[in-house]
């Protein structure tokens, strides 16, 4: 599976890591669905890359405001070969919701290019058009330069 790229995200309703991704819960919902789903990231060589980057970090996605209750519900797990391509990964205020944001940039095209190749098109003289246009460009530009050599020298 060398190959072969996943990137799964949504809102989970587990916790990952209970100790890390929750705060004021009394008990963890669901154990059967998380031991499921570490199952399916083990199959398919998945990693929350939130943990990777931010290890014993505290942060939570999502919000119940009485009593407080918060959670790391939302998640990116993505193949484990995508991790060099990640540019930022981040949790951010949600909008009119009990959920933030979850970000992941990847820049897959990471290849610099160098300047590159113009070739001109020769065909472009054959057509009597552009020819004269050209030369009307040519003389007009003459003209421009020779109008600022004639005022360089005259200032000086």
């Amino acid at each position: 599976m060398d190959n072969t790229f996943f990137i799964v995200c949504g809102d989970f309703n587990i916790p990952l890591k209970p100790n890390l991704d929750t705060d004021n819960y009394a008990n963890i919902n669901n154990p059967n669905a998380r031991a499921k789903l570490v199952e399916v990231m083990e199959e398919l060589n998945l990693i929350d890359y939130f943990r990777v980057l931010y290890p014993e970090i505290k942060r939570y996605s999502w919000r119940k405001k009485t009593p407080l209750k918060q959670a790391r519900l939302d998640y990116f797990l993505i193949s484990e070969n995508l991790a060099n391509f990640v540019e930022k990964m981040d949790i951010t205020a949600g909008y009119r919701s009990d959920h933030s944001s979850v970000r992941l940039d990847i820049k897959f095209n990471t290849f610099n290019r160098g300047r590159g190749l113009w070739k001109f098109n020769n065909t472009l003289l054959k057509d009597a058009e552009y020819v004269k246009k050209g030369q009307r460009s040519y003389l007009y530009g003459q003209k421009a330069i020779c109008n600022l050599y004639l005022q360089s020298n005259k200032c000086s």
